[in-house]
């Protein structure tokens, strides 16, 4: 069967480079993704911070398994989601997620995803970005 939704949305699990004090297990969270349509991606500059964030802000419809100090479960909003997107780590593995489900790539193959990633802008120009 192939719904035909306007505006369709995915879930995935989104892990991040940052882990956890108290476990050492790597952050996660599961996104609800909005798929965007070619013409609403193609005004976004993923090679800038901002232009990640925009992106981003698009694309993300929700955010669950956040938590506060002492592992209070926190409610999603957009002030939270603003703040989140001001972190490159986050916009990184956000942005890794949503190219991976939109292409379809395997875990560990990176083929596919734009060349310049959404935190390109703020790394050294001789830096790389490995997956």
């Amino acid at each position: 069967m192939f719904n035909i939704d306007a505006k369709p949305t995915f879930k995935r699990r989104v892990e991040f480079v940052m882990t956890d004090e108290q476990t050492g297990q790597p952050m996660s969270l599961d996104v609800t993704f909005r798929a965007l349509t070619t013409k609403e991606s193609e005004p976004f500059d993923l090679t800038t911070g901002e232009g990640s964030k925009a992106f981003l802000r698009a694309a993300v419809v929700s955010m669950d398994g956040l938590v506060a100090a002492g592992n209070a479960p926190v409610t999603y909003n957009d002030t939270l989601r603003d703040r989140l997107l001001e972190q490159a780590w986050v916009r990184a593995g956000l942005a890794e997620a949503y190219f991976k489900a939109v292409v379809g790539l395997r875990e560990g193959n990176s083929d596919g995803l734009p060349a310049a990633g959404p935190v390109a802008a703020e790394q050294p120009a001789s830096a790389t970005m490995t997956h």
